[in-house]
Parts: structure tokens; sequence; C-alpha cells
């Protein structure tokens, strides 16, 4: 089989990943089904590309090769010792998720164009497919909100999910270097998932992303400033004048998103105790040899009885020692490094919801680094014209 097709196919399962991407059958921590569809073909195509140029990396892969033996050397030590296979579970989190990022990269090297055009349509289809869902499905009032999770196991799942997807859709249009109608309405709906989802982290960055496109996309003209400026202008009047009332009486949406934000900072989880960020003060030691990810019962007052640590960066740390958080902000580095500021702006917008969840373990996060490190193969010609133009 010639090389051009075996791409085509991995475009294929690519494309076919992200439209499945909202869909959970199973319970969370297993592999669903768009996991399973492409974790073979990601596998091979890395091994592959090993074979191709005989094991030579670039100093970024070694990087997160390096991370990622450092996770499974210190999982495996704790799981001997406590025999807790969430140890095992968390580890192989990584494995995946850094061959997903892997696969998505040479996907780029190989079909530039196709695979952001191709991205595009599927992030589209996905959220129309998801919007559907969400619609359809019960919604969840257990929180004491009617908050919808559509496909997902859980609202935040798809508040997070939503946010990616408008992430993967603005690189798009930064990538094509123009917004068409399919990218604003992949914002549109993906805006609209965040909201149903009611996750107050998922919101807030949401609401940020928007005007970062404009103020801050490459090649930024004084009318597109100007725009990004008038978006934040109408969402300030929306919100402090008469108009916000009537909004907020006849838009369930906009009613339900409000009272949602208002509660920031006075729920019961919104507390950095209840967060698991006390544990990084109460067990120093493990800032330098790394807790794990498992066992959570060592960390609280109840035997028998913990939770997971809810921060991306925190988690790291406090999972991973110094030198697990060192080598993976090092990758993080390595791959915005010399991008755009608005590359910059949505990473930190990731990471930014990931101070309330622990979002770097969802592999959209590492299907949304393989966007960005990928899209340099895109850039740097159009930089070299200019150059020698």
């Amino acid at each position: 089989m010639r090389r051009l097709e075996i791409n085509t196919i991995f475009l294929v399962l690519w494309t076919a990943y992200i439209v499945l991407s909202p869909l959970y059958i199973f319970a969370s921590g297993l592999p669903q089904p768009a996991d399973i569809l492409v974790i073979i073909p990601a596998f091979l195509a890395c091994v592959s590309y090993l074979i191709q140029y005989k094991g030579k990396i670039s100093p970024l892969w070694a990087v997160l090769c390096l991370f990622v033996l450092l996770v499974i050397g210190i999982n495996g030590v704790y799981f001997i010792a406590l025999t807790d296979t969430h140890f095992v579970k968390s580890s192989l989190y990584y494995v995946f998720n850094v061959v997903v990022l892997g696969f998505g990269v040479l996907l780029f090297k190989e079909q530039k164009t196709e695979m952001v055009s191709w991205t595009r349509w599927a992030v589209m289809a996905a959220l129309l497919f998801e919007l559907i869902l969400a619609l359809i499905i019960d919604i969840d009032g257990a929180s004491g909100y009617w908050r919808e999770r559509g496909s997902f196991n859980n609202p935040n799942q798809l508040g997070y999910w939503a946010f990616l997807m408008a992430c993967m859709a603005v690189l798009c249009a930064v990538y094509r270097d123009k917004i068409g109608l399919v990218d604003c309405l992949a914002v549109i709906i993906a805006f609209i998932l965040v909201c149903l989802s009611l996750s107050k982290a998922a919101m807030v960055t949401m609401f940020l992303l928007i005007p970062a496109y404009f103020l801050l996309r490459p090649k930024a003209g004084l009318s597109r400033i100007f725009v990004g400026l008038s978006a934040i202008a109408i969402c300030l009047i929306l919100m402090l004048t008469p108009l916000s009332g009537w909004l907020y009486d006849h838009a369930p949406i906009v009613k339900s998103s409000g009272d949602r934000l208002m509660t920031i900072g006075l729920e019961a989880d919104d507390t950095l105790a209840a967060r698991g960020y006390d544990r990084l003060i109460e067990y120093p030691a493990y800032l330098v040899f790394g807790a794990g990810e498992g066992a959570f019962w060592r960390f609280s007052e109840n035997e028998g009885y913990g939770q997971e640590l809810h921060g991306a960066l925190p988690t790291i740390l406090f999972s991973y020692g110094v030198m697990g958080f060192v080598l993976f902000m090092t990758a993080i580095l390595m791959i915005v490094w010399r991008q755009p500021a608005l590359i910059w702006a949505i990473l930190a917008l990731t990471l930014l919801y990931g101070l309330a969840h622990h979002s770097i373990r969802f592999t959209g996060f590492w299907v949304l680094l393989a966007f960005i490190a990928g899209g340099r193969n895109i850039r740097r010609p159009k930089e070299e014209e200019t150059t020698d133009g």
C-alpha cells in the first residue's frame, strides 16, 4: 500500500476520532469508542516513524518520553507498595495521550492542508452531534442546577470538551488565515454547549476565548481589534444595563448561566481545601519525590476514602514531583515557543480551566496540543515566503 493511501487512512481515523470523541458509553476512566478506534493506528504511526528515522527523535519527544517514563516509574513503585490499580490506569492515560499527540503531529507533517480542512469539518460535525444529543438526553439536576451533560458522563466533561472544540475551531481559522461561516457556527455551538453544561470554569474560559481571538489574532488589523473591543463592550452592556434584566427573565440559558457564575467562590467545593490544594502544604515531601496518582485515601482523614487533587498543574507537581513538573512544563513551552500570542492565550486558557479540574488527563487537551505543535508546519512556509519577498 502506497504511503499516500496509508496517510489518508490515518487522516480518516483522526477525523473519526474527533467526531466520536464526545460519545461516552463506558464509565469515566475507561477507553471510549473513539479511543478504541484510534489507539492501534496511532501507535503504529509512531512506531513506523521511529523505524523510518532509525529511532532519532526531536528534543520535544525526548522530553515527553522522559516525562512518561518518570510517570510510569513513580506510579509503578507506589502500585507495588499500595496495590491500587489507579496507579496503573494513571500511567496508561499519559502513555495513550502522548501517543495521540504524536499521531496528530505526524499527520500534520505529512498532510498539512488536509489536516486543517478535515479537522475543521470534523469539529463542526462533532459539535452538531453533541448539541442534538444535549437537547434530547435528560438533564442532570443532581447539583441543584439543571445541567446538561449530553453524551458525556458528567456536565464538566461536556463543558471542557466544548471549550476545547472552540479552541480547535479558532485554530483552524488562524491556520486558514480567515474565519468562515463554519468556524463561526462551531464557536457559537460550542458556546451554547458550555452554557448548557453550567461548568463555571468552562464558561469563564469560553467568555475570554472569543475576544482573545479578535485582539490577539496574527496580523490582526485595527478593524479586528475594534471588533474584539466591541464584543467586550457589548458583553458589558448586556450585563450592566436593564437589557440584562430582560434577558435574565426571558432567556432560561442566560438566567441559569448567570445564577451559576454568581456562585463562584461561594459553594463548598470552590475552596482550595475542597479541591485538594491543601495537601501541597500538608505533605511537602511529595513535592520532591512525587505521590503518584492513586491511593488517594492517604490524604483523607476518613480511612479508605479520598479524592484526587482537582487541579491540572498542581496534580503534576504533587504526583510526580519537581522533576515531573519541570519536564511537563518544558514540553509545553517547547510546543508554544515562538508561536503567536493567540496560541499562548489559548493554551493559557486551557490551563486556567485546569485550576479547578484535572484537565490534563482529558485526551482532548493533547489533541489540542497536537494541533498547536503541528501548526508550525503551516505557518513557517508563509513566513519564509514573506521574508524572501
